[in-house]
């Protein structure tokens, strides 16, 4: 419980965060563990894969948040491996996939798990994919802004996200090693888009660059606040 995860800088790594447990009473027994009352705000992830893998089947989450990250899919290239073979390196970054609520079989537990609206959080995220993604795999485009049709991930309380497919104007949408490359310029898209709520005064007041949150007539979306 009590967790906080913040203004770290993930790239091209399979996932952000996996949340997994398995308690043994001694007597081979397994016993679902909890995670609660935990945030992530203001951390940037470029081209990296899932921002949340829940293992909901042995792990009762409650009261999670993600709050005020960026999040940034770009279309990568080929490489070419040992054999000469040419490699797509889009089909290795889970690059559209981004939450995975996992209820098989996993750690000696079996399936059976609970995620219920209110359990997870996402407030205020800025999402940016690039448009050849979706070119590539059609079927994936899922509006991160809005619950999937898919059991738990429907669940989740979505408020103030937004997804963006062209430039909703970052300093530089191309860079890939630098996080500050992912701050608002003036008149971007993402600025006074938030919503507020109790949490966010205390949880996020400071942006990834430590600068206060609120500045305008509302919050600005992502890790940034312009």
């Amino acid at each position: 419980t009590d967790v906080h995860i913040h203004h770290n800088f993930s790239y091209n790594g399979c996932g952000f965060f996996e949340v997994s447990s398995m308690p043994n009473t001694g007597s081979g027994t397994y016993v679902k563990g909890k995670f609660t009352n935990s945030e992530f705000h203001d951390n940037v992830i470029v081209d990296s894969g899932w921002i949340s893998l829940l293992q909901v089947n042995n792990t009762r989450l409650t009261n999670v948040r993600w709050e005020n990250n960026t999040i940034v899919h770009h279309i990568l290239g080929t490489t070419t491996d040992a054999d000469g073979k040419t490699v797509d390196l889009n089909d290795f970054a889970s690059s559209y996939i981004q939450v995975i609520p996992f209820n098989s079989t996993s750690s000696g537990v079996t399936g059976g798990g609970v995620l219920e609206p209110g359990d997870v959080y996402w407030t205020n995220n800025i999402w940016y994919f690039d448009p050849q993604i979706f070119n590539k795999f059609p079927t994936t485009g899922v509006d991160a802004t809005h619950p999937s049709s898919a059991d738990f991930v429907k669940n989740i309380v979505i408020a103030g996200d937004k997804f963006y497919t062209t430039d909703p104007g970052f300093v530089d949408i191309t860079s890939t090693t630098d996080p500050n490359a992912y701050d608002l310029n003036t008149g971007s898209s993402a600025i006074d888009q938030g919503v507020s709520n109790s949490n966010i005064p205390t949880d996020v007041p400071t942006d990834f660059l430590d600068r206060t949150r609120q500045s305008g007539t509302a919050y600005d979306l992502g890790a940034f606040a312009y």
